[in-house]
């Protein structure tokens, strides 16, 4: 089967104009779906042709391909659930399109969709969003373009060509009806059925096929249109004067009323009005030029079909006809017999015309009538005057009749104009809408430098463009959300001009950054700078004088010296210096003056790096290329000791621990060191090169490229951070420098000179936040100023700085190296948190938000029970591991074994007065237990449900004061009473298996979420459930109601967060949170305000977002709820 059948093919006089010197061309709004398709022949010739095999797409049979472009490809495929045949279209690769075109292809089939008419192609089925490939099918039409049936029949019977336009204009009124114009009627756009159909104009059908408009400019949508320029686009020959004198943004319905007189014009003569070979003359006929009457070419053609042809050729738009509809019906009175609408403009409505256009001229031909009419003899006058006076006064009369006449329909044409132009302008408006919305998702997407403040700056565009379209309100609301949720970075102007830096440190007390001299002769001053971060203003002058740089073999080297490291003690007293030429040099600030209080020398090579004891009594340093790393007394310099490892591979990196360990790494091994300077442990690993440790006590490793978070107990990698940029390690060059940033949450590296980027990164999901580069030559040392809301980069001759905008509404809690697998508020504002198990241990991590936790090891040697966190008001909490049983204790108690069932179970969940601890026990129980003596109060059972259903598993659980919600596998909702776990009633739906549960404060309703994504809300106090509305693709996974009752949260495996508002019984759309890291594991409401919980799979934190502060900066958009 040929492509013609389904695509209709460039032809020789079709153009896509473009700007030139003279004429404001090109247009990017040809990019419609149905386009995307309709310009390919050309792109084919430069563009590969996919690799042969058709796509797997589920309940799809692809039987043969139609025809294929650049970016676009047909087939011809059969539906297998309903065994209907469609055309399939699809783009050839989705990497190969931006994140806004494949919007905008979703967009544009969505608009083809909205219009149902029998006149025009019918859209099915558009692909999930999720989709690899977007895709979507439409009607399959067998018979060919009108353009491939006039080149084979030549001309048309003129009642068969006004039947044929009567019917195209019907469906074009639909497609205006539903705010769609089309711009590109032609006849390779006008595809015929091979069944033939009655419009019901007519008993019998003059033309022998159904003709099916096709090949939307989709992107004229009024809703969703994106006009990337202000040219023409189309095909010149069938363009109406004000698109082809590139006035696009007022290009309306009456363009498509134009396009369809041409075709009318061309089925009756064998040509367009205006068809020369070469496009631009084409362009300045339609323009300019009168068009020939097509009885000139026909003589036989009726009369009033060639005035119904004339009419739609009109220049200007409001003298056509004012609809489709309207075009359609005077075709029908033709084919009727009846009178048409259209009557010939007769000499006096041209010379009027004419006069409107030349004012002038006309005024001075009136003067020279007038003047001769004046010059025969009055007598003469006179008699004619009295002979013509009954004639006047009727000539008199009919004027006045004709006059009336003229004004009515030039008010009907006026008010259709009108119309046009209002509806140019929503359209216009819309077209700005879809092209920021785009612009937001690609952002967000891609995320640039800067990229959340640039979304800023279009959102507050784009609220002015929303009118009354919730939609649209909810759409910029979660791009408004998704931007204040992240962090970012912005390039400042460099500080300190004329100073090359090589090593940076922040003051822990005031926030000051220290910054120290790069290459330095001995003997010269070598200066060390503290700098106001918010300014970059030097505040203080510390000097030394440099000394003599040596080879390890003690050999005075002609080389400069240079600060290599810098660290503050905790208390910002003291700032201690490492230089190439191995001295230690402590400055102590509550001191004036800027020279040195303690000089000493540590040994022969470069002080790479030195770090404090937790307690500030050693400095611990690392001499490279030696072997050991120095341990000194900070107040007399003294050497304590060394950490000298066996072997002869020297150390590379080394990092002291909260509890006053060191570890250090070489080439061959990573060990662990007590505070007396034993080794303890010995790990092989040749590939560390670069040791850290975070204040949350995260083990970050630099493996050569590569960065890890490791189990600071065993001493193994745990995971690897990863950069979409580069297809192994996170730079080019070994990582050298890791950063904390001071909320804990945050980290920068930098590494050699062969690879001047800095990446900064968030600890909890491992996601690249920015990338920056340093330009220049040297060392780049890194420091976060002290509030974090500055990032500094040493570099030549100047102090590279930017602004890192953390997120207000976000903080994290409970930052580990190790994954967190459950988590919880507790009391006194803390955060419970339980992490994955590692070998047969799990910690269980309790702490404030934003600050460091308190971490206690549990042993969990394995099992079937799943872990879960429970807190109670009072302080008690509970814990299910993996092994049977179930862990309660109070804060500030050690944590017991296992208790209370020799059962597994999950799901633990303490009743709101924190009385009663329920948990769903060996996977078809519920028990409620007795907290203190650990007796069971009630129990109920589902195992009978195996009968019935073959799965009795019970996966959710949520407990109220009078009522008890349990989500089962089988696709029910039970709900039992809490005093005796009797059940009261359950909600079958088998096949869709419910995952989360939750109960409205008031407990009026139960929210469930099922495997399928849907969201299932049960009255409770009439028992019924109300239809279920679909809120994740994938299963919805958590499920939380705040304190008031008044908002929704619910999570998925989509990893998307959709925050939701109720509404009587019902819940609507707020905004969506998408492309978290991983899956949604837990939502939790705090039971005080409006803070949020949010518990991603396999990240090492846990979120909290602030929903009342998130809603007073979505306020500042005018999105606020």
């Amino acid at each position: 089967m040929s492509p013609e059948n389904q695509i209709s093919t460039d032809t020789p006089n079709e153009l896509t104009i473009g700007h030139t010197a003279d004429v404001p061309m090109a247009d990017g709004a040809t990019s419609g779906a149905e386009s995307l398709l309709n310009h390919l022949k050309q792109a084919s010739k430069f563009v590969p042709r996919p690799a042969p095999g058709a796509p797997q797409i589920p309940d799809y049979e692809i039987l043969e391909e139609l025809g294929h472009g650049g970016m676009g490809i047909v087939f011809k495929a059969r539906h297998l659930p309903l065994n209907r045949v469609v055309a399939l279209k699809m783009v050839l690769t989705s990497d190969q399109l931006s994140p806004s075109e494949i919007a905008r292809f979703r967009g544009e089939a969505e608009a083809v969709a909205a219009i149902k008419h029998t006149n025009v192609v019918r859209v099915y089925e558009l692909s999930p969003f999720e989709s690899e490939r977007p895709y979507f099918t439409m009607e399959f039409v067998e018979n060919g373009s009108l353009a491939k049936f006039l080149k084979e029949h030549k001309r048309l019977d003129p009642y068969q060509a006004a039947e044929l336009i009567a019917r195209v204009a019907d469906g074009l009124q639909a497609a205006h009806d539903a705010d769609v114009v089309h711009r590109d009627i032609k006849p390779a756009n006008i595809l015929l059925s091979a069944e033939p159909k009655s419009n019901g104009s007519s008993p019998t059908s003059r033309f022998p096929f159904l003709p099916q408009v096709s090949d939307f400019g989709l992107a004229k949508r009024l809703a969703t249109d994106v006009t990337r320029t202000q040219g023409p686009a189309g095909t010149p020959a069938y363009m109406a004067p004000e698109q082809a004198g590139g006035k696009a943004k007022f290009v309306g319905p009456a363009a498509d009323v134009y396009a369809l007189g041409v075709v009318l014009y061309e089925c009756l003569t064998e040509k367009p009005p205006f068809d020369d070979q070469n496009q631009w003359v084409t362009v300045q006929q339609v323009l300019d030029a009168t068009p020939v009457s097509p009885r000139v070419a026909v003589p036989s053609l009726p009369r009033d079909l060639e005035l119904i042809c004339l009419k739609c050729l009109e220049k200007e738009p409001h003298h056509r006809y004012p609809s489709a509809a309207a075009l359609a019906d005077d075709l029908r009175r033709f084919l009727a017999g009846l009178p048409v609408s259209v009557r010939p403009i007769g000499p006096v409505t041209r010379v009027l015309r004419w006069a409107r256009r030349r004012p002038t001229a006309a005024a001075l031909v009136a003067l020279c009538a007038g003047l001769l009419f004046a010059v025969p003899p009055l007598a003469v006058w006179e008699q004619g005057r009295l002979d013509q006076r009954g004639a006047d006064a009727a000539a008199a009369q009919e004027a006045a009749r004709l006059a009336k006449l003229a004004e009515d329909r030039e008010k009907e044409a006026h008010a259709a104009t009108a119309k046009s132009v209002v509806a140019a302008l929503k359209l216009a408006d819309a077209q700005e809408l879809f092209a920021i919305q785009n612009k937001l998702r690609t952002r967000a997407a891609d995320r640039p430098l800067s990229w959340t403040l640039a979304n800023h700056a279009d959102l507050s565009k784009a609220v002015k463009l929303v009118t009354n379209d919730s939609a649209a309100v909810t759409d910029l609301r979660s791009a408004a959300a998704v931007a204040l949720l992240n962090a970012d970075l912005q390039e400042l102007s460099p500080v300190v001009k004329g100073f090359s830096a090589s090593a940076a440190a922040t003051d822990p007390k005031t926030g000051m950054v220290a910054i120290g001299q790069y290459l330095i002769w001995a003997s010269l001053p070598v200066r060390v700078h503290l700098i106001e971060p918010s300014t970059g203003t030097i505040t203080r002058e510390l000097t030394f004088t440099a000394g003599l740089v040596r080879d390890p073999a003690a050999n005075i080297k002609r080389a400069p010296d240079y600060v290599s490291s810098l660290v503050f003690s905790s208390d910002g007293k003291r700032l201690y210096v490492g230089t190439r030429s191995s001295q230690v040099i402590r400055f102590d600030l509550d001191k004036p003056g800027k020279e040195p209080a303690k000089v000493w020398k540590a040994s022969i090579t470069a002080l790479e790096q030195i770090a404090l004891s937790p307690d500030g009594k050693t400095l611990y340093g690392l001499c490279r290329p030696e072997k050991a790393v120095h341990a000194w007394s900070t107040d007399t310099g003294k050497l304590l000791g060394k950490l000298e490892p066996a072997g002869e591979a020297p150390i590379t990196s080394f990092a002291v621990l909260a509890n006053g360990e060191v570890l250090t790494c070489d080439a061959a091994q990573i060990r662990r060191w007590g505070p007396n300077r034993r080794m303890t442990q010995a790990v092989t690993n040749p590939g560390a090169w670069r040791l850290a440790v975070t204040s949350t006590n995260c083990l970050l490793v630099g493996d050569r490229r590569n960065l890890d978070t490791y189990d600071r107990q065993a001493l193994t990698p745990l995971e690897r951070f990863e950069t979409p940029e580069l297809r192994r390690g996170i730079h080019e060059d070994y990582v050298r420098t890791i950063v904390e940033h001071p909320s804990g949450a945050y980290i920068a590296t930098s590494s050699g000179d062969s690879d001047r980027t800095v990446r900064v990164w968030e600890l909890a999901s491992g996601k690249l936040v920015g990338t920056v580069s340093v330009t220049g030559t040297g060392p780049i040392a890194l420091a976060w100023s002290g509030d974090g809301k500055t990032l500094f980069a040493t570099a030549y001759d100047q102090l590279a700085r930017w602004s890192f905008r953390a997120p207000d509404a976000q903080q994290f809690a409970c930052v580990d190296g190790s994954t967190i697998a459950a988590a919880a508020f507790g009391s006194s504002d803390r955060i419970a948190a339980l992490t994955d198990q590692i070998g047969v241990n799990r910690e269980f991590l309790m702490g404030p938000v934003g600050t460091t936790k308190n971490s206690t090891q549990i042993s969990d040697r394995g099992g079937n029970g799943r872990a879960g966190v429970a807190a109670a008001p009072d302080g008690k909490l509970a814990v299910t591991p993996a092994v049977p049983g179930l862990i309660g204790w109070s804060s500030g108690t050690p944590i017991p074994s296992p208790a209370f069932t020799t059962k597994i179970t999950w799901c633990p969940r303490f009743d709101p007065s924190g009385n009663t601890l329920w948990a769903l026990v060996d996977a078809t129980e519920l028990m409620a237990f007795d907290p203190a003596t650990k007796a069971v109060r009630a129990t109920w059972s589902n195992a009978a449900s195996t009968v019935a259903s073959g799965v009795a598993s019970l996966d959710a659980l949520a407990v109220g004061r009078a009522v008890v919600a349990v989500g089962s596998r089988n696709g029910s909702v039970y709900w039992l009473k809490p005093e005796t776990c009797e059940l009261v009633t359950s909600f079958p739906n088998f096949g869709d298996p419910v995952q989360s549960v939750a109960i409205t404060p008031d407990e009026s309703l139960i929210v469930a979420g099922t495997q399928n994504g849907k969201l299932r809300v049960i009255r409770t106090a009439d028992q019924k459930e109300q239809a279920a509305a679909t809120a994740h693709t994938g299963g919805t996974t958590a499920i939380s109601v705040s304190r008031d009752g008044l908002l929704l949260a619910t999570g998925g495996r989509d990893r998307v967060v959709r925050l939701w508002k109720r509404d009587g019984d019902r819940f609507e759309p707020l905004f969506a949170v998408s492309d978290l890291s991983g899956p949604v594991r837990e939502l939790q409401f705090h039971s005080a305000d409006n803070r949020l919980l949010v518990l991603v799979a396999q990240e090492h934190a846990v979120r909290v977002w602030d929903v009342d502060a998130l809603k007073a900066q979505l306020g500042q958009f005018q999105l606020a709820w």
